[in-house]
C-alpha cells in the first residue's frame, strides 16, 4: 500500500481543519466562542516519546491558532485503555481529544472487555499520522540483516528479547507474527507505552 507522504506542516493543516469541523453546534452547547477554556490532548504515551512530541507540536500550533491553552495530558498504560477510558468519561464537549491508535479502537475490542466502547464513546476527527513498525536491534548484535537475526534467534532460542508499546499493541503482534512466520523463539517485554525518545 502507498502512503502518501505528508510533511508536519501538513498534518497539522489537516489535524486543525478536522478538528474546526466537528467542534460541538448543537443547541444544548453553549453558544459563546470556542474554544473559551484550555483545550486537553489526551495521548494515551509516556512523556517524551515521539507521540507526545508530535501532540505537543499539534498543541502549540492549536494554541497559537485559537488564541486558547492546548495542553498535553499523558496516561499511559494498559495498552492506551487508560487514556481513552478517561477520554471517554468526559464531558463530551470538545474540551478533551484523544490522540488515539490502533490499539484503542480496533486491537484492544478484540483482546479484552473494555469500559469503554471505541464507536460509541468517541467521534472520529481526522487520522494525523501513519506510523509504520521497524524492526530494530541493539548495535552490538553480530547481525546486519534480518536473514541473519533469524540465524542467532534459532541458535539461542528464547534467549533474545523484543519489547513493544504494550501486550496487545501493534508491535506486540508483529513481532509475534516475526516469531511464528520464522519459527523462532523470542521472548516479548511489554511496556506501558512507546519509549521516550
Amino acid at each position: 500500500m502507498h502512503h502518501k507522504k505528508i510533511s508536519r506542516s501538513q498534518s497539522f493543516f489537516y489535524f486543525a481543519i478536522s478538528i474546526g469541523l466537528i467542534w460541538p453546534t448543537s443547541e444544548g452547547v453553549s453558544q459563546t466562542k470556542y474554544p473559551s477554556r484550555t483545550v486537553t490532548i489526551v495521548v494515551t504515551n509516556p512523556p517524551g516519546g515521539g507521540t507526545d512530541a508530535f501532540a505537543r507540536f499539534i498543541a502549540q500550533g492549536l494554541s497559537t491558532k485559537f488564541g486558547q491553552s492546548v495542553i498535553v495530558d499523558n496516561k499511559p498504560g494498559g495498552n492506551h485503555t487508560i487514556g481513552a477510558e478517561y477520554v471517554a468519561r468526559a464531558q463530551p464537549d470538545g474540551y478533551m481529544i484523544l490522540l488515539g491508535y490502533t490499539a484503542t479502537h480496533s486491537i484492544n475490542p478484540v483482546l479484552s472487555k473494555l469500559k469503554y466502547d471505541p464507536i460509541k464513546d468517541f467521534e472520529p476527527i481526522g487520522m494525523i499520522a501513519f506510523s509504520p513498525t521497524l524492526m530494530v536491534a541493539n548495535a552490538n548484535l553480530p547481525i546486519n540483516n534480518v536473514k541473519e537475526l533469524v540465524a542467532l534467534l534459532k541458535s539461542k532460542p528464547g534467549t533474545v528479547n523484543f519489547a513493544s508499546a504494550g501486550k496487545g499493541s501493534a508491535p506486540h503482534f508483529a513481532g509475534e507474527l516475526f516469531k511464528i512466520s520464522t519459527g523462532t523463539d523470542i521472548l516479548h517485554v511489554p511496556y506501558k507505552g512507546a519509549a521516550p525518545g
